[in-house]
């Protein structure tokens, strides 16, 4: 259920910070504030959804939750607990979401 929250975060990570461009770009043609303020919310509830996401996969590393790839290549159950935090930077996909 968490692996799935936090997928659903990177999407609508994804999609946010689309329409904050589109927003950047309405705002740039009309210099109206809305446009603006709509753009610097989405970016804030950009940042948001990525930091779920960042939670949701450290809590799968700490629980040792190997229906997930990334868990499963770079921890296992004798790793100890500051390892399993540290793989997050492990792998390019934890790296990138960090």
């Amino acid at each position: 259920m968490v692996s799935q929250i936090g997928s659903i975060a990177i999407s609508l990570a994804g999609g946010l910070i689309f329409s904050s461009f589109i927003f950047l770009g309405l705002f740039k043609k009309f210099k109206n504030q809305t446009y603006l303020q709509v753009a610097e919310r989405s970016i804030l509830a950009t940042s948001y959804c990525i930091f779920l996401a960042f939670f949701c996969l450290l809590n799968e590393l700490l629980i040792s939750n190997f229906n997930l790839q990334y868990v499963a290549q770079y921890t296992s159950y004798e790793t100890p607990v500051f390892y399993k935090v540290t793989a997050l930077w492990a792998g390019q996909a934890g790296s990138l979401l960090f």
